[in-house]
């Protein structure tokens, strides 16, 4: 935890404006996040697992999941540690693809801030190897769905379903990268539906698992095994309200992305009851790291922005805290080293 938590500093530190005036000290600390995640044994809860599939491939063997492209790799590539060097690469390169085309330089800190600080990004992001690949190609695919181009989408959100098939349900994303204003129906759909899924939360469970049936997820006997808390859905009210009541005012190219982190939220309130749809909710909580960085500074009040950075970084700290002391999470506690496994 303490290697992460330095790791983390040095990275956000390097990002400041301040210091990438004359050299892009930045590409540093996304070097060191590189580091990190590839020179990572044993780190995090999926790690062996991934190991053991990695070897049952290389035999030819024929249990592990039907994912072609994560198949394919893992055919490829023979030595399990370069995969996860290759991926990482891949991880901190789509993470950089990102910021590049979105956010100005001088917020890139407040941006790794939120990665960082949140464990259910980073930190879970490196052990979900599949997902996380498919999350990558995903972010390619909104970049180019936000220039209109549906070719690259569709090959992006294509190769995003041969690594992880959850990303198949993504492919309607196309219809809100609009750079466009939410109309009123549209503003007051987006209040109406965390209602309904709170108030009826068994309707909503419902059209999940129709969804889950028609789409081939395999999701459904996941649900109502546990309950997030009530804690975990007060938290993720306060970034829908900063939402919904910031997207109508934030310049128009930055309503793709805000739309999509509308849709996280929205879909965070229902792992109340609904805890395995953060596999979907995954997929758009990433650029949250876009839209809240723009959203605190075109916050001209000086003190409200204050405040706002300090809830969020107090929020993620919070959430950070309960990740290290809850036991499901404890892979992740201490970090190793290929090297110390040599």
């Amino acid at each position: 935890m303490v290697t992460f938590i330095f790791v983390g500093l040095f990275a956000i530190l390097l990002s400041d404006y301040r210091l990438n005036k004359e050299v892009p000290l930045r590409l540093w600390g996304l070097g060191v996040l590189f580091i990190f995640l590839a020179l990572r044994y044993n780190y995090g809860n999926d790690y062996i697992a991934y190991s053991e599939m990695h070897s049952i491939i290389q035999q030819n063997g024929t249990q592990y999941p039907k994912d072609i492209l994560y198949i394919i790799l893992n055919r490829i590539i023979d030595n399990f540690q370069l995969l996860v060097a290759i991926l990482s690469a891949f991880y901190i390169y789509s993470i950089y693809y990102l910021l590049k085309h979105t956010m100005p330089i001088k917020y890139w800190w407040l941006s790794l801030a939120m990665l960082l600080c949140n464990p259910y990004f980073f930190l879970v992001h490196l052990s979900t190897f599949r997902q996380t690949l498919a999350l990558c190609f995903f972010i390619f695919a909104v970049v180019a769905g936000t220039k209109r181009k549906p070719i690259y989408y569709l090959v992006f959100i294509a190769l995003a379903a041969m690594s992880h098939k959850s990303a198949v349900i993504l492919l309607p994303s196309w219809f809100i990268l609009k750079q466009s204003r939410l109309n009123r129906f549209e503003f007051v759909v987006c209040i109406l539906i965390p209602f309904f899924i709170l108030i009826y939360p068994e309707l909503f469970e419902s059209l999940v698992r129709l969804v889950f049936k028609y789409t081939g997820l395999n999701y459904g006997h996941y649900l109502g095994n546990e309950r997030n808390s009530v804690r975990s859905i007060i938290i993720s009210s306060i970034f829908y309200f900063i939402l919904i009541f910031n997207v109508g005012k934030l310049d128009i190219k930055y309503l793709p992305y805000a739309k999509l982190a509308l849709v996280g939220s929205i879909l965070s309130l229902s792992t109340r009851f609904m805890p395995m749809i953060t596999r979907i909710q995954m997929y758009y909580d990433i650029f949250y790291i876009v839209v809240f960085p723009i959203i605190v500074f075109h916050t001209r009040d000086k003190h409200i922005r204050n405040a706002v950075i300090f809830v969020i970084i107090a929020i993620y700290i919070l959430r950070m805290y309960s990740f290290m002391n809850n036991p499901r999470w404890e892979p992740f506690t201490i970090y190793h080293t290929i090297f110390q496994e040599l």
